[in-house]
């Protein structure tokens, strides 16, 4: 299946925070935004995901967003890198998934 990074399919507040925080971090880019109900059972049965209640769910419209960052090392391994990106989207009114775990 297909991955969606249309910001088209995000809630208008999260569509408004992915375009800040891409914005002010230009190194950052939307890795997926939307899931339908078979991707997200698709997900549970990989174990990358353990809910069908995830934010990813499109219900009408998408309330979450994944990121990586441009270069040699998508998903740095420097937390601050990370906490720069968690702090703008904070800003923005979003929940930052890693405070979630």
């Amino acid at each position: 299946m297909r991955l969606s990074r249309d910001l088209n399919d995000l809630t208008d507040k999260v569509k408004d925070a992915a375009n800040v925080i891409t914005g002010v971090h230009p190194d950052v880019f939307i890795t997926e935004t939307g899931r339908s109900e078979a991707q997200q059972r698709e997900n549970i049965a990989k174990g990358v995901s353990w809910t069908m209640d995830s934010m990813h769910m499109m219900k009408p419209k998408s309330r979450a967003f994944d990121i990586a960052f441009q270069g040699n090392e998508l998903y740095p391994k420097d937390i601050e890198i990370w906490k720069a990106v968690a702090k703008t989207a904070k800003e923005c009114g979003m929940d930052w998934g890693y405070d979630l775990w």
